[in-house]
């Protein structure tokens, strides 16, 4: 684990994906509870708990992935191909809403940190807010 919660999280996504499982767990943060959230919504991922943690203290988030031949209902689901941290700890990238439509164009989507919370730039461009680029997913 390094100390960018965020970039811990998109790579688990990323690896488990790559390596066929169904599962993966992870610490718990809003931050990154958010994020999972919006990709649950977004047809991404299927599920997340909250559980406590198995080893240490605290909570830590059960994310279930997405699998074509295992879905249920008709909901549409997306496979994970690749997510690449956008904003760092070391260059934030922000984008004003008038250029947000660069973003929409593109396959899959992008996250963005707003003064409302996180959400997509579809729903920013929207609201006509601004903010920080924080990661693509496609």
């Amino acid at each position: 684990m390094s100390q960018d919660k965020t970039a811990d999280l998109l790579s688990a996504l990323k690896n488990a994906y790559a390596a066929g499982r169904r599962e993966t767990c992870l610490p718990l943060s809003k931050f990154n509870f958010a994020i999972v959230k919006i990709l649950i919504e977004e047809g991404y991922l299927d599920d997340v708990k909250k559980q406590k943690a198995k080893t240490g203290a605290g909570k830590e988030m059960v994310i279930t992935l997405n699998k074509l031949r295992q879905m249920k209902d008709k909901r549409s689901c997306q496979i994970i191909k690749n997510i690449k941290r956008i904003s760092k700890s070391s260059v934030r990238v922000y984008v004003s809403s008038r250029d947000l439509d660069e973003y929409n164009r593109r396959l899959g989507l992008a996250i963005i940190s707003t003064p409302k919370g996180l959400m997509t730039t579809k729903q920013a461009k929207k609201k006509n807010f601004g903010g920080e680029l924080i990661c693509r997913v496609w």
